[in-house]
């Protein structure tokens, strides 16, 4: 999943987000098609698509841009069980 996907999933319209943080929409374009950006940008995402009325944490877009993360997440958890 790319994050303008992950945006128009959650009925926000990317060009919105990207003009909240700064960037241009074709930078939102590129996250999550090889371009991964830094911890920081998409905290300033979840910030952005909390204020517009979608509360979201950077934690919930990275595992939707990165699902396999969580699946690797959750195997660490049941070692530690």
């Amino acid at each position: 999943m790319t994050l303008q996907e992950f945006l128009k999933e959650k009925g926000l319209r990317p060009a919105h987000v990207a003009q909240k943080i700064g960037v241009s929409r074709q930078a939102i374009e590129k996250y999550g098609r090889g371009h991964n950006p830094f911890v920081s940008t998409m905290e300033k995402v979840a910030a952005a698509m909390t204020e517009l009325g979608v509360p979201t944490k950077a934690i919930d877009i990275i595992r939707a841009l990165h699902p396999e993360t969580e699946e690797t997440d959750d195997e660490n958890k049941g070692e530690s069980a």
